[in-house]
């Protein structure tokens, strides 16, 4: 076999994919109701109006979401309960979800994306620094952090307070 043939072959191959390809989308789609002789009514498509409003109503209330936060730090870590690094991945997750959910649910606020940030370690001697850096709006954008230590295991839990431009 030459190389022209090859190469011929070679392009063929592809182009009976396609072919096939767009034929089974057409039947299927004849088959699910998609085609072109649908019965299904498109919904209208609703265009709103842009608001041109670029900074939140209300503020974020910091000492409000700290709180609840403590709260919920107290709530789901108990303290007699030893540090095992197989449960603490899915009380990091737990703990996330249920933050989030409760400011969502609690303190409703419009125009702000909350970022939530959980660390459990285990307690020993040692030290545990826990930072971060953003490059943000000073005037809405805010961040609540909250820490709860036990005897065995230390958490910070760190909520981002992000207003949406």
């Amino acid at each position: 076999m030459d190389l022209a043939s090859r190469r011929k072959s070679q392009a063929v191959a592809p182009m009976m994919g396609l072919i096939a390809a767009k034929r089974m989308s057409r039947h299927w789609a004849s088959r699910i109701g998609a085609g072109r002789n649908s019965s299904v009514i498109a919904a209208p498509i609703v265009k709103l109006e842009n608001s041109y409003r670029l900074e939140p109503k209300a503020k974020f209330d910091v000492k409000a979401a700290r709180d609840i936060v403590q709260e919920l730090l107290a709530e789901h870590l108990d303290d007699a309960a030893p540090y095992n690094p197989r449960t603490a991945v899915m009380l990091t997750k737990t703990l996330t979800d249920s933050i989030k959910n409760r400011l969502k649910g609690d303190m409703y606020f419009d125009r702000y994306r909350l970022i939530v940030y959980v660390t459990i370690s285990e307690k020993r001697d040692q030290s545990m620094v826990v930072s971060s850096r953003c490059i943000w709006n000073d005037r809405f954008d805010t961040s609540v952090t909250a820490s709860h230590c036990g005897k065995t295991m230390a958490c910070v839990a760190t909520v981002f307070a992000v207003s949406l431009e």
